[in-house]
């Protein structure tokens, strides 16, 4: 795998491509500035690291990576709210918060080398926000996918609710929602409460209020 780090020069920026390349040894891990972009043949790149802060406009790169079939990074803070926004419909392989700690870091891209996606959770609220806003009308579900209980407590989460919330809600106990909620993700084939909120809203499989 041969990975890019498009951001311009920074300590940071020497201390990511360490980071990747201490613990990613069988990769190739390297770093370019905005300049890299308008370069033609980026053919041996698989991995697309793009810093929000990196100089130029950041959708269009995102944009222009993923029509060459790139996995894309973006990664930062602060974020634009409409600009992640539009991000997020181009459904990039990951969207990273520049205060992640190396473990979460790792974590993360172990997920997205794997073939997932990963989104920070310090991020969901504000992608739920706006998806929140386009999301008036339910659409079908696929009924056989989840048992009745795993529907309603994944229409908790997707309004909010913590275990603790909806254990009260559904008067049942919080290991019990916790073992309801590890069983949903498995079914849905993701990895944590985000990205089985942003599954549920993408599919419209309920009317939000």
């Amino acid at each position: 795998m041969n990975c890019i780090l498009i951001q311009e020069p920074s300590l940071m920026r020497e201390a990511m491509i360490r980071l990747l390349s201490d613990n990613f040894p069988d990769d190739s891990f390297t770093y370019g500035t905005s300049q890299f972009i308008n370069q033609s043949n980026h053919n041996s790149v698989d991995i697309v690291i793009i810093d929000v802060e990196t100089e130029g406009e950041i959708l269009p790169t995102a944009r222009l990576y993923k029509k060459q079939q790139k996995k894309v990074i973006i990664w930062g803070n602060p974020f634009n709210k409409n600009e992640l926004t539009e991000l997020f419909k181009l459904d990039l392989e990951g969207y990273l918060y520049r205060t992640m700690v190396k473990e979460e870091v790792l974590s993360a891209l172990n997920i997205i080398l794997k073939g997932g996606k990963y989104i920070h959770p310090a991020l969901s609220n504000v992608l739920l926000e706006e998806y929140l806003a386009l999301t008036n009308e339910a659409g079908n579900r696929p009924d056989k996918l989840l048992t009745k209980r795993e529907w309603d407590i994944l229409e908790l989460i997707t309004q909010g609710y913590s275990n603790e919330q909806i254990s009260k809600q559904m008067v049942i106990s919080d290991g019990t929602v916790k073992n309801h909620v590890s069983n949903l993700l498995k079914k849905l084939g993701v990895a944590d409460r985000t990205n089985a909120v942003l599954t549920a809203i993408r599919n419209r499989w309920f009317i939000i209020k």
